[in-house]
């Protein structure tokens, strides 16, 4: 059975909001949060409406088409609304989270590639939610990672969050940020040399390697020594 959502893009009703999106990474888990933060009464009350917006950008394309319908089971952001901030959130795999409608929202091409070594999230340059809705006033960008990172284009750090500060003014940023895929506590530490001692198969192996040669470094001078007196000797019967 379907059913038609109600899918309305809550800035649309905002008259200079400001946006908090923060995403937390746990292994393959991405827990997204999107805070939109009202300054005014009639920002406040629009909060107040049923928000049903799918979490996958190609659902909420499709719902966004008045004469189109979606499965009654397509995966809603949760909303609650405290005070003057009504804030959406989702959890995602790494597969799907690169599909957040929050996102697409956002930059027109966002990727997450994940290798055995890193995993590198990156989006196209531009940021569009303010040509999309110019009543927005800023965003930012919040990335908490659970392990060391190798680069990044953040403008800001604090401890292990990575922030990326838009305004309607100056929105010319993506994101660029490689992870390295580690244990998380020493990750930071991957490219350090680490003391291996050798096994007690490496010690015999090497004491081995070390007798036989000086075996055979003692053969080569006795055989040396043979071949100089033999020398000497012929050389003192010519002179006879």
């Amino acid at each position: 059975m379907k059913k038609r959502l109600l899918i309305i893009s809550v800035l649309l009703f905002l008259t200079g909001c400001s946006c908090q999106y923060n995403v937390t990474i746990d292994g393959n888990k991405y827990k997204e949060e999107i805070r939109l933060i009202g300054s005014d009464a009639t920002e406040i009350s629009s909060f107040n409406n049923n928000w049903q917006v799918p979490v996958d950008k190609d659902d909420f394309n499709v719902g966004t088409d008045p004469d189109s319908t979606l499965e009654n089971n397509s995966n809603i952001y949760k909303y609650t609304l405290q005070g003057n901030t009504l804030t959406f959130t989702s959890d995602f795999t790494t597969n799907g989270y690169q599909n957040s409608t929050a996102v697409s929202n956002c930059y027109k091409t966002f990727t997450v590639q994940n290798y055995p070594d890193s995993t590198i999230i990156s989006s196209s340059q531009n940021t569009i939610c303010f040509d999309k809705y110019p009543t927005l006033d800023s965003v930012s960008i919040n990335i908490t990672v659970d392990r060391g990172v190798k680069t990044h284009n953040a403008d800001s750090v604090n401890g292990k969050t990575y922030t990326w500060h838009l305004t309607n003014s100056n929105h010319d940023k993506g994101i660029n940020l490689i992870l390295i895929n580690d244990n998380p506590d020493n990750a930071t530490k991957s490219d350090d040399k680490k003391d291996i001692k050798p096994n007690n198969n490496e010690r015999r192996n090497n004491n081995i390697t070390y007798y036989a040669f000086c075996g055979i470094l003692l053969v080569i001078m006795v055989i040396g020594y043979f071949i100089f007196k033999n020398m000497v000797k012929k050389n003192s019967e010519m002179d006879d």
